[in-house]
């Protein structure tokens, strides 16, 4: 969001989170705007890059890796955050900084992610014991990290329902309106076809309700391989 020209400028310091993160997608270049942004948020991201290797790898080798790379996997995550115009940075939707923190912690994670499945694959296979080690990592990690995943997940969902409303609104074209009344009795509020075909203003059989779901499960399918939602953790 860009300033309100009526207000006196904030310095950087007093800027709330979420405006922050968005003045940092319209000004790439501005150091002062990045450099706050860092100050406030290179710890936490450093945070989980440490915290998601203790879950997904042995515990005898995630500390020796974690300081090996853990500045290039710091690096990975900005350079993930601002390829293309800052592209994912602006898919952000949410008003909270509680609901930022979810999302970079959503990014940061996938990135980890990334660079243990290309080690895995680099290295033989672990060995028992050392699976056994890695399995009792995530146990213990597991009961502090359960409501952060759930927030992860709600906000992936979010992201989804935002992005197939999209498509059906760009791409659906006279029955736009129609079709988003659809998707949400199916998709949110668990309807039958035969429970929507009884709806006012739907104006359709339970085939063509069938149908026209069926229609929609393609376009949201073909908009969520153009423009795929940031990765969930499993």
């Amino acid at each position: 969001m860009s300033p309100d020209p009526g207000q006196p400028i904030l310095p950087v310091r007093d800027v709330g989170a979420v405006e922050l993160f968005a003045r940092c997608t319209q000004n790439m270049d501005d150091s002062a705007l990045w450099s706050e942004f860092m100050r406030r948020y290179a710890p936490r991201i450093k945070g989980i890059i440490k915290g998601t290797l203790r879950q997904l790898l042995p515990a005898d080798s995630s500390l020796s890796l974690g300081a090996m790379h853990e500045n290039d996997l710091f690096q990975s995550t900005v350079v993930r955050l601002v390829e293309n115009g800052c592209a994912l940075m602006k898919r952000f939707s949410g008003s909270r900084e509680s609901e930022l923190l979810v999302y970079l912690a959503v990014i940061t994670r996938s990135v980890v992610r990334d660079w243990v499945r290309h080690y895995r694959a680099q290295k033989r296979p672990l060995s028992e014991s050392q699976l056994l080690d890695a399995r009792r990592e995530v146990r213990s990690d597991s009961t502090s990290t359960r409501g952060e995943c759930a927030l992860e997940r709600e906000l992936l969902v979010r992201e989804v329902r935002r992005l197939s409303l999209r498509a059906i609104e760009t791409q659906a074209g006279e029955f736009s309106r129609r079709d988003k009344l659809i998707f949400e009795l199916y998709f949110s509020h668990g309807l039958t076809p035969r429970q929507i075909a009884l709806c006012e203003g739907i104006g359709l059989s339970k085939p063509g309700v069938e149908k026209a779901l069926q229609r929609l499960k393609e376009l949201v399918r073909s908009a969520m391989d153009t423009n795929p939602p940031f990765e969930a953790t499993t």
